[in-house]
């Protein structure tokens, strides 16, 4: 008999990869008996995984077990049971009024961070329980993967979709900066699509050639290459397939992720497990997987921050906190740091404790957890 009732979307975007993520977990621990509720149309590529799906959803839900809410934390109205237990993620340190009233009617809050649980409690305050439940990885761990050679001139790579918070922009900037009149080619990929810009390759053409750059190649299908000086930036146009974006991480020096908020940021994840050294924020969920007790490298994190309120005039608004911004001369100091640093860096880095700790199996141990915790009222 069900012990619980799961809601959540079920695709590529950050909500739908945690329910997915935690699904594949529950699935290792053998745990199949909780009724699903789909959020939005249902995005499944995998045929095994649709069977998955499609039998969660059969489970009769369950009146008198606890509800999971795998959701923005200003809509936790449609969904229902004994217990309601909103799990939220977010990207910065404050809440819509509407987001507080919603959070402080559950009977719990599930978070990916111990940051994102202080930025619950001082919204919220103590008297609704909190529970921290860390992502996992999605990486294909095959021979095929593991053999992909480096790259031979020095490649840095960012995975993310195009947009302020991401600090595409900036990230770009600072490469120029950093290796236009070095000697030897490098390369900069931005694996950065965006799914909610339907002329993404005509935006990224026109970006590029605002920073000084010459496009020599844009396809609609494939990718977009432009050079300045010893510079090379290449964006691919659509998402990559699990499969090639394994062998990218693998192929590629270093990982570059200067994220101003993160509720969880898998890509980076994915990269660091898969042994790409990364450039990163030492902000929001970040720092649940790169301290020092991980044995991060703590010279690629950038520290020198401001707090400041976000605003991109898209998704942020000013209304919902701060997020953190760094000055671009941070993080040309970084990416010159790994250049010059770079034999060194690889043969320090050791992954082995973030991928250990972060994995999907354990998440949805920590979920299973949380909801005992619930479900006998020791919160």
């Amino acid at each position: 008999m069900t012990n619980f009732n799961l809601y959540g979307p079920i695709n590529g975007l950050g909500y739908g990869v945690f329910a997915r993520g935690l699904i594949k977990g529950l699935g290792q621990l053998n745990v199949t008996d909780y009724h699903l509720d789909i959020i939005g149309q249902a995005q499944i590529e995998h045929a095994d995984e649709q069977t998955v799906i499609q039998n969660l959803t059969q489970v009769p839900w369950n009146r008198s077990v606890p509800s999971i809410n795998i959701w923005h934390e200003f809509d936790q109205s449609k969904f229902s049971g004994n217990k309601l237990i909103a799990f939220p993620i977010f990207e910065t340190s404050d809440f819509f009024p509407i987001s507080k009233g919603y959070l402080s009617q559950m009977d719990a809050i599930i978070v990916a961070s111990k940051w994102a649980a202080d930025v619950v409690t001082n919204a919220v305050g103590s008297q609704v329980p909190v529970h921290v439940v860390p992502g996992g990885a999605n990486l294909i761990d095959t021979d095929e993967v593991n053999s992909t050679p480096k790259y031979d001139n020095f490649t840095m790579l960012h995975v993310g979709k195009y947009e302020n918070r991401k600090s595409t922009l900036e990230i770009i900037h600072a490469y120029l900066i950093a290796f236009s009149e070095t000697k030897n080619q490098t390369r900069l990929i931005c694996h950065c699509f965006n799914p909610f810009d339907p002329n993404f390759a005509q935006s990224m053409v026109s970006i590029l050639g605002q920073v000084g750059m010459r496009v020599i190649q844009s396809t609609s299908t494939s990718s977009i290459v432009a050079v300045k000086g010893s510079c090379i930036v290449e964006i691919p146009v659509g998402r990559m397939p699990d499969l090639q974006l394994s062998k990218l991480y693998k192929a590629c020096h270093i990982g570059v992720f200067p994220s101003k908020g993160e509720g969880w940021n898998l890509p980076l994840v994915e990269a660091i497990q898969s042994g790409l050294p990364c450039i990163a924020t030492n902000y929001s969920a970040h720092t649940e997987y790169t301290g020092v007790e991980y044995n991060y490298p703590q010279e690629l994190l950038i520290s020198n921050l401001n707090i400041v309120p976000a605003i991109d005039n898209v998704f942020f608004h000013g209304n919902r906190g701060n997020w953190a911004t760094f000055a671009i001369e941070e993080l040309v100091h970084k990416m010159r740091y790994a250049f010059d640093n770079y034999p060194e860096i690889l043969a320090n880095f050791d992954p082995t404790l973030i991928k250990n700790k972060f994995n999907w199996k354990n998440s949805a141990q920590a979920l299973l957890d949380a909801v005992a915790s619930v479900s006998s009222g020791k919160t």
